[in-house]
């Protein structure tokens, strides 16, 4: 039981942290960056790599608590 609900927050995790990365690329989205290649860059570089952050705090976090749960299994 404990191993199936560790397998469940992971996938919860997992679909949380795609969710809010993209909540995060879509916020930045927004943002007036100019047309510059400067500030397409900068919006890029926000966006991107912004998202890949935000989703691997979501995917780690919810790791480590399904590992918690799991426990020696």
């Amino acid at each position: 039981m404990r191993g199936t609900i560790a397998t469940i927050l992971l996938c919860a995790g997992v679909i949380g942290s795609v969710a809010i990365a993209g909540y995060w690329a879509y916020w930045i989205w927004q943002f007036d960056w100019g047309s510059s290649p400067r500030g397409r860059g900068l919006w890029f570089m926000a966006m991107v790599f912004g998202s890949i952050i935000v989703f691997l705090t979501g995917y780690f976090a919810s790791f480590y608590a399904s590992a918690a749960i799991a426990g020696d299994t």
